[in-house]
């Protein structure tokens, strides 16, 4: 099992805010520059194993490899993207890294099914806000960024 440590500033120097003090951040854990990297907490009382604690993650946004393997985790079962989707997003889970070729392992399946579904919906929320435009940049995009040409 990896090592874990209290996260710091010294844990990841390039952390722009500070980690917040209940986040365990994994040793392994290897977050992307210049995206968002959100740690979130679930109150043991949201789960369905609440006799577990507090639960935690750290997510980020996927990568065009990770939509690939989403793609082949799906088995072309549309019903099964968004979970999917949500699941690779979660790149360390009560302190334990996550594969980083996207595979999971046991320990983490079972972690997501102890969330209970309370607590994946708020991941697939957090997933749909990480991979959409917010409201302001659809309005700067439809307003500024499509020309209409006509040919001929």
């Amino acid at each position: 099992m990896a090592e874990t440590k209290k996260a710091t500033e010294e844990t990841l120097p390039s952390v722009q805010h500070a980690w917040p003090e209940w986040c365990i951040v994994p040793e392994d854990l290897i977050p992307p520059k210049g995206r968002p990297v959100v740690p979130i907490r679930f109150r043991a009382d949201w789960t369905d194993k609440p006799g577990a604690g507090d639960r935690q993650a750290i997510l980020w946004s996927l990568s065009d490899l990770d939509e690939k393997v989403v793609l082949s985790r799906a088995m072309g079962d549309p019903a099964r993207l968004m979970s999917e989707y949500s699941k690779i997003m979660v790149r360390a889970f009560d302190g334990k890294a996550c594969k980083q070729d996207g595979t999971t392992d046991g320990e983490f399946a079972v972690w997501w099914g102890e969330i209970g579904q309370k607590c994946r919906d708020m991941i697939w929320k957090l997933y749909l806000q990480l991979h959409r435009l917010s409201d302001k940049e659809r309005a700067d995009f439809f307003d500024n960024c499509i020309a209409h040409v006509v040919i001929g």
